[in-house]
């Protein structure tokens, strides 16, 4: 595929940039107890949150977050961008951009980065998925040479609402998520953003990068089964990977490393590890394995494209991140998955990012690091 991944940058919980990566290698969390971010509204609630710190909560999150991306990740080479496509789950749930991340990312870049507003022409909101999905559609319209440069950015937040929706939903963990872990009770949800720009060989050429990583492919499927749960099956998971192979021209024994959804939810995790046996058979044991929900939290909509920009980090240096969180393994899932504390020498220099997002929208991405 004539898709390339330059200039991958991700702002969470537990930092930006180099910062956020030497934090992930060394085992570092990220999270903090719900009730220090929100002590009015949840004044009895420990569970810990992915929450950028210092915050106001009177004004909008979704903008303070798109501020803070903006200076520390979208770096000079944007001007040479033609598009710049967004992803969002809801962005905040009250103010004056309730619901609209669109408008706040528009009116974000109208005030702060004038020359990238004109290029701003939509926001993909498919849940959790969302992130992994611009990425994607990105990497189509480069492919098909309708642009040669394509900026992708995924902001997210989580304010009040959507932590008490989760809590009620029962998807929040009552202390923090444990991926993979036999005592995981919920994923810890968090907010953050990431940018990248997404290329082909032509616009390669047009701009500076020390870094370069190839789309091989991707893969999507949605079952539409529950409006929270995954097929407990693990088949539609499974298809989005295996499309994802297959689009790669690649077999499962290629694959080094794999960043999963890794959410900690009792199902989820049991899903994925079903959906991961389908798709990989006996090569899954070669493979290291790792998820980084317990350390910088669930995303949301932007969690997909943060993922995939660590699975390029972790390919470049050619080391997994422990997955903090996990320790005490679910043998039952029987997955080579590196435990928090830990980190595991990737292999090969091709990876794979999984999101498995709410509504059944699930979306795989293969990555080569070609540093």
């Amino acid at each position: 595929m004539d898709a390339f991944i330059v200039h991958p940058n991700a702002f969470t919980s537990l930092g930006h940039s180099e910062n956020l990566w030497r934090n992930l290698l060394d085992g570092r969390c990220g999270l903090t107890a719900a009730n220090t971010i929100f002590p009015e509204f949840f004044p009895d609630n420990f569970s810990k949150i992915g929450a950028i710190s210092g915050l106001s909560t009177h004004d909008s999150r979704l903008m303070q977050i798109l501020h803070r991306v903006g200076y520390s990740l979208i770096p000079e080479e944007a001007n040479n961008c033609e598009l710049i496509l967004g992803a969002s789950s809801l962005g905040d749930l009250e103010g004056s951009f309730a619901g609209d991340p669109f408008g706040c990312i528009q009116h974000y870049l109208e005030n702060n980065k004038p020359t990238l507003a004109p290029l701003f022409n939509g926001v993909i909101s498919s849940a959790c998925s969302s992130g992994t999905d611009v990425l994607s559609l990105a990497a189509i319209m480069v492919h098909q040479q309708k642009y040669d440069v394509i900026g992708v950015l995924a902001v997210d937040c989580l304010d009040q609402g959507k932590l008490l929706q989760h809590v009620t939903l029962g998807t929040q963990a009552q202390d923090c998520a444990r991926p993979f872990d036999i005592n995981r009770t919920g994923t810890s949800f968090g907010e953050g953003g990431g940018f990248a720009m997404i290329v082909n060989e032509r616009g390669l050429k047009k701009l500076h990068a020390d870094q370069v990583f190839k789309i091989c492919g991707f893969g999507m499927s949605c079952d539409a089964k529950h409006i929270t749960a995954p097929d407990e099956t693990g088949e539609t998971p499974a298809l989005a990977i295996t499309r994802a192979l297959l689009a790669s021209g690649l077999a499962p024994a290629d694959v080094g490393y794999i960043n999963a959804h890794a959410s900690g939810t009792p199902l989820n995790d049991q899903v994925e590890s079903i959906a991961l046996h389908k798709a990989f058979g006996r090569t899954l044991g070669n493979i290291a394995v790792n998820g980084t929900k317990g350390a910088i939290g669930h995303l949301l909509g932007a969690t997909g494209l943060v993922e995939a920009i660590l699975t390029c980090w972790s390919l470049s240096n050619q080391h997994a991140p422990g997955t903090v969180g996990l320790e005490n393994k679910d043998e039952a899932l029987n997955l080579p998955v590196t435990v928090g504390g830990f980190s595991e020498k990737i292999l090969k220099p091709i990876g794979l990012s999984t999101t498995l997002g709410f509504g059944g929208v699930n979306s795989a991405i293969v990555i080569e690091s070609l540093n």
